[in-house]
């Protein structure tokens, strides 16, 4: 059975309305990673690393492999010393297991040459990091630490925000990857809703791994739908 939305109200005044709804028929469903390691408790490294590792790979998929890696290696000290071919063998099997194990070992290097061994706490300086675009960095600051610079954008929350009139963009990178689309989410999500709905309220829901959002036409106004699979 499918939750839909359908309003003509301003985008403004309709976010805060559609982001309550869809968390709540999208409650039972599995937690994104980031969302599931913050509740965990763990380390602003480790999310960081479960990040890079979850691009391009499901998060059913990348969680366990994290999980055995941070058992032996949670530390950017750890993973520096550990041979690139044992991290590459620890990552399979998720998406581009060698490409990412290169990413780590340099991360891991430049933490504590240039960071004093700490995740750097700005978009500006997470962005120098081997294998870290905006999306990861949007993650690490929102998730890790409640700051509310932008949102996690993938090919779901790209379209959705489209549709929605939250943004006007043709790729998902220009969605989350220009200042001004970053400016736009923010500001069409008001500040009441919170850090917390912001990040893990339309990148959440929107990105589900067990879900599908549908958005479909539905004259000139829109109907949007979220199936569990």
């Amino acid at each position: 059975m499918a939750t839909v939305l359908h309003s003509m109200l301003p985008v403004k005044s309709r976010i805060p309305r559609i982001i309550r709804t869809l968390r709540r028929a999208t409650a039972e469903f599995p937690k994104p990673m980031g969302t599931a390691m913050v509740a965990e408790k763990r380390s602003l490294f480790e999310l960081l690393v479960a990040t890079v590792c979850s691009a391009q790979s499901r998060d059913s998929v990348t969680y366990p492999v994290v999980q055995k890696l941070f058992a032996v290696a949670k530390t950017p000290e750890h993973i520096a010393r550990m041979p690139e071919n044992e991290l590459a063998k620890r990552l399979y099997p998720i998406s581009y297991y060698n490409t990412k194990a290169k990413h780590l070992k340099a991360l891991a290097r430049m933490l504590i040459g240039r960071f004093n061994g700490r995740v750097p706490e700005t978009m500006a300086e997470l962005v120098t990091l081997p294998g870290v675009g905006r999306k990861t960095a949007n993650l690490v600051l929102g998730e890790g630490l409640g700051q509310a610079v932008g949102i996690c954008v993938d090919t779901h929350v790209h379209r959705i925000s489209n549709r929605l009139g939250v943004v006007r963009t043709k790729t998902r990178g220009a969605t989350g990857g220009t200042p001004e689309a970053v400016l736009d989410c923010v500001e069409f999500v008001p500040r009441h809703v919170g850090t917390e709905h912001l990040h893990t309220g339309l990148t959440e829901v929107l990105s589900m791994p067990d879900s599908v959002v549908v958005c479909a036409p539905w004259g000139d106004e829109f109907s949007l739908a979220c199936y569990a699979e």
